[in-house]
């Protein structure tokens, strides 16, 4: 009882009983464990975190090698210096999503610092017209998506992304520059 009110795990226990009665054989099972009412707290349970600025840089710094800290911390960078409103993973690993408001209303990517140190296109996050302008920018730096790309979220490894980050971050650069020339002009 005590282990079963206490822990993550369920102990049960069958005890058999057994009769025997002219040609008739009669057997009676009897569980022990399953009359325990478990509570546990479900937080505890959850390896989700929840995780600011500060905690997110911290699981960088203790979890990646230096040349894919260094790269993390450009995109982070760039993003902070282009206003990005930036949202954070509560995974059970690190990760980020920049929203730039003058782009769309979505995050166009997510940077996550799990073991692939994947970078997710937020395509289904983002308006049609966003999303086709960024597959055909991302297309012509040579980051290969699927065509079927409208409403998903393709994840590329570390190995895929990394040597093409400065003109990832140029496409980025352009299209909020392009963004608020349109604005201007609206104006």
């Amino acid at each position: 009882v005590y282990i079963n009110q206490n822990s993550r795990f369920d102990v049960y226990a069958v005890q058999m009983e057994y009769y025997k009665f002219k040609d008739y054989e009669i057997v009676i099972p009897r569980l022990y464990g399953g009359e325990v009412k478990k509570y546990i707290d479900s937080s505890s349970m959850s390896s989700r975190q929840a995780r600011g600025e500060k905690e997110t840089i911290e699981y960088f710094k203790e979890h990646l090698n230096k040349s894919e800290l260094d790269i993390f911390l450009r995109v982070y960078d760039f993003c902070k210096s282009h206003k990005a409103e930036i949202h954070y993973g509560t995974g059970s690993y690190a990760s980020f999503s920049p929203i730039f408001r003058k782009i769309d209303g979505g995050s166009l990517f997510t940077l996550s610092a799990d073991q692939r140190k994947r970078l997710s296109i937020n395509f289904d996050w983002l308006s049609d017209t966003t999303s086709r302008k960024l597959f055909q920018e991302l297309s012509k730096i040579g980051i290969v998506l699927p065509e079927n790309y409208i409403r998903s979220r393709p994840s590329i490894e570390f190995y895929g992304w990394k040597d093409k980050i400065d003109k990832f971050l140029a496409v980025i650069d352009n299209m909020l520059k392009t963004q608020t020339t349109k604005i201007k002009q609206e104006r």
